[in-house]
């Protein structure tokens, strides 16, 4: 027992070494490449006769499908396509090489995506997804309504209420599906944007509703918490990406937890204030709310989605066509309309990255998309003459990451086993 618990721990020990290396010794923070970019999103279909068939009634429509929501996770990259508009053939995808060329492959599968008042089970509209790395559970957030930003006439279409989805990407199978009531949720005016998981609890962002969403998986129970820190700016008016002009007030979007889970950090999208609010309230004492929530600072421009790592905040800013950072271990003044001065640029880019609008983070590297949908609101270029529309980036940051902490801890936790083993036997 002794002798394979040596060769275990060493096999261990190797990954740690494996996954928590960076990549190469010459990259620095900030490095960036462009990983994936497409001038228009396809599809990996079963045949060549069902993706003409989707086409040709309006079930594929390349220039309605928008790329969104980000994961990386065991050498997998998940992306998102909310039905922003009619023609989107499937919601949550991960990415396939096909034909020399990467392409989006329904996930867990095309009949899972495909919407209808009478498929609720199925998934409508996934705008992000968030994966637990200590079991691989993706937690999906499906907003149920459909043609959000119609462009050509038509309504959105309020097909199934609200639900958050947890998938097992392991072991192919999903875990639950919970239906948000009328009451926590809205099935007509809902827009579910955002996702932190801390074990078995989520946190969610809608959006539209100015609402934080809590769900908790141990009772299968959600509620909802509103606060005018949710809303719009009063004095918000509108935000320049590249030579583009939006006027869109929305409430609460980007969402994160902290490193340690005791805190969740959320600015609306159409304010610049950076709040938190301790998670133990939002657990256990949720009549305190109103009185927890803490303002933090201010944004330089627009934020559309923010990330932690270690100590941390990464957050897209829309504006300025950048991630930012903020290392958590210095103070903010914390005084209102005092810009949140240990902010620094991490990566910026006026070609390639406007409109930054998911982060996910792998090793030692953050992930993200770029969309353009400031063009998307009004006329995208699909002939390529304007260059792609949509990517997905890695900037190098360093650290331990993702998959070094737990690696780490996995090390520790077989370490522990091994000793007790020892002192048994003996």
């Amino acid at each position: 027992m002794e002798m394979i618990c040596s060769k275990i721990f060493l096999l261990v020990a190797s990954q740690v070494i494996l996954f928590a290396s960076p990549a190469s010794t010459d990259e620095k923070i900030g490095d960036t490449q462009v990983a994936y970019e497409w001038i228009k999103l396809d599809f990996m279909w079963p045949n060549e006769t069902i993706k003409n068939n989707y086409i040709t009634t309006g079930k594929y429509i390349p220039e309605n499908c928008i790329l969104s929501g980000l994961e990386v996770f065991e050498h997998q990259i998940y992306v998102t396509v909310p039905r922003l508009r009619l023609g989107v053939p499937s919601s949550l995808n991960v990415l396939k090489m096909q034909n020399n060329k990467t392409v989006l492959k329904p996930y867990p599968s095309l009949e899972k995506n495909v919407e209808g008042m009478d498929k609720c089970d199925n998934l409508q509209f996934v705008s992000n997804i968030k994966i637990d790395r200590r079991n691989g559970w993706m937690w999906i957030i499906d907003t149920g309504r459909v043609n959000l930003l119609p462009f050509d006439g038509t309504n959105p279409l309020d097909l199934c209420p609200a639900k958050i989805v947890i998938y097992n990407t392991r072991a192919n199978s999903q875990v639950r599906s919970h239906f948000f009531s009328e009451k926590v949720v809205s099935k007509i005016s809902n827009y579910l944007a955002d996702i932190a998981i801390d074990g078995k609890m989520a946190y969610i962002a809608d959006t539209f509703d100015n609402r934080l969403i809590v769900y908790n998986y141990d009772t299968d129970t959600s509620y909802s918490l509103e606060d005018v820190t949710m809303m719009p700016d009063q004095a918000f008016i509108s935000f320049t990406v590249g030579e583009d002009v939006i006027n869109w007030r929305r409430g609460i979007n980007g969402i994160a937890l902290s490193s340690d889970f005791k805190t969740l950090y959320y600015s609306p999208f159409s304010s610049f204030s950076l709040y938190s609010v301790p998670t133990s309230v939002l657990k256990n004492n949720i009549t305190a709310f109103k009185n927890s929530v803490k303002y933090v600072g201010d944004l330089t421009s627009v934020t559309d989605a923010m990330l932690f790592d270690e100590n941390r905040l990464y957050v897209s800013l829309l504006s300025k066509d950048a991630i930012f950072y903020w290392d958590m271990r210095k103070p903010v003044n914390g005084v209102k309309n005092d810009t949140v001065n240990t902010f620094k640029m991490l990566v910026k880019d006026s070609k390639s990255m406007q409109w930054p609008d998911s982060l996910a983070i792998d090793g030692h590297y953050l992930w993200f998309t770029t969309n353009r949908m400031q063009k998307f609101f009004r006329m995208m270029d699909f002939t390529g003459n304007d260059g792609a529309n949509f990517r997905i980036l890695k900037t190098y940051i360093g650290g331990k990451g993702e998959a070094g902490k737990n690696a780490f801890s996995l090390t520790v936790l077989f370490a522990a086993f091994c000793a007790t083993v020892f002192a048994h036997f003996h």
